[in-house]
């Protein structure tokens, strides 16, 4: 996690597969956690995220040379403009801390454990 909190940005460039389409894009909150902007494929989920949380770049393409255009745009975008990066990094770390932390989770999943067990007895 070191290397990834030295980063300029995150990486999450993954296809379009039926796991992914539904999966939490535990990739990006980890980056979002560590104040790292992501570049994403536009994966719905992952979509959600980076746009809720106003931290990083989602491509339009999912593949080869238009992929490669698009990713190195943003990242030079992120090198040209190190007031932006320092914002989102911001907001990314906020929207974690506020909306996907284990500070929030926590009491729910706890709640549901009690409710197993108190339905087992």
């Amino acid at each position: 996690m070191d290397v990834v909190r030295r980063a300029l940005v995150g990486l999450s460039l993954l296809r379009d597969t039926p796991n992914y389409r539904v999966s939490r894009p535990t990739k990006i909150l980890e980056y979002l956690a560590a104040g790292v902007p992501t570049i994403s494929t536009p994966l719905p989920q992952a979509a959600e995220v980076i746009d809720k949380s106003g931290s990083g770049t989602i491509t339009l393409a999912w593949e080869g040379d238009q992929l490669v255009d698009e990713v190195s745009t943003a990242v030079m975008a992120y090198v040209s403009s190190p007031d932006r990066r320092r914002a989102e990094s911001v907001s990314g770390w906020t929207y974690v801390r506020d909306h996907e932390s284990w500070n929030i989770d926590g009491p729910r999943f706890v709640a549901t454990l009690e409710g197993f067990v108190n339905d087992a007895r």
